[in-house]
């Protein structure tokens, strides 16, 4: 049996070392492509109102449900807040796994070929 420390076994020279990366979605919102609440604001967005469930029947190809938003009446503000939407989580597993051949106690070799998913 090989004895093993921090992942190293040093027994044959391999080593095994990985790396999960798990984030939440970035924050986004919907925005109304015309000026109604009448504000002259022309570097804002105005927010929509909701009236569904945005992410109903959604898929990869479309993330949200677009018959969930309306716009607002004329010369009032959507009840949308900002950035209350969140895109898909990322998820990254790199794994790799080295292997050192010991020539004398100064030389070696080390192998390093990477799986990156």
């Amino acid at each position: 049996m090989p004895l093993t420390t921090g992942g190293r076994c040093h027994r044959w020279g391999w080593q095994l070392n990985g790396i999960v990366a798990l984030t939440s979605g970035t924050p986004y919102d919907v925005q109304v492509p015309v000026q109604i609440a009448n504000t002259n604001n022309i570097s804002g967005a105005l927010r929509p109102n909701i009236v569904g469930n945005p992410y109903a029947g959604a898929t990869k190809l479309h993330p949200i449900n677009i018959n969930a938003f309306a716009l607002p009446a004329p010369y009032t503000f959507g009840n949308m807040g900002r950035n209350s939407l969140r895109s898909d989580w990322r998820k990254n597993l790199d794994i790799s796994f080295f292997r050192n051949f010991a020539f004398t106690e100064s030389k070696r070799l080390e192998s390093v070929p990477r799986l990156l998913m």
